[in-house]
């Protein structure tokens, strides 16, 4: 089974502030659970929403060739 994580483990693998977290469960745009008065998030559900928001580097985006005149 997937680990719950609390906003602290969450934000210590992505280096970010824990009420990062806690500001984007409660809006609902982060999937999370109230569990025992805790917040809790799966990490493959947070990875996913990740995933979602990924920025392509510029190798990634194709280069659009401009017609000839």
């Amino acid at each position: 089974m997937d680990p719950m994580l609390t906003a602290r483990e969450v934000a210590d693998y992505l280096g970010l502030r824990e009420n990062w977290f806690y500001d984007h469960a409660m809006t609902g745009d982060l999937p999370s659970y109230k569990i025992g008065g805790s917040r809790r998030f799966r990490r493959s559900e947070v990875e996913a929403w990740l995933g979602l928001r990924r920025q392509p580097s510029r190798q990634e985006t194709p280069s659009v060739a401009t017609p000839a005149a």
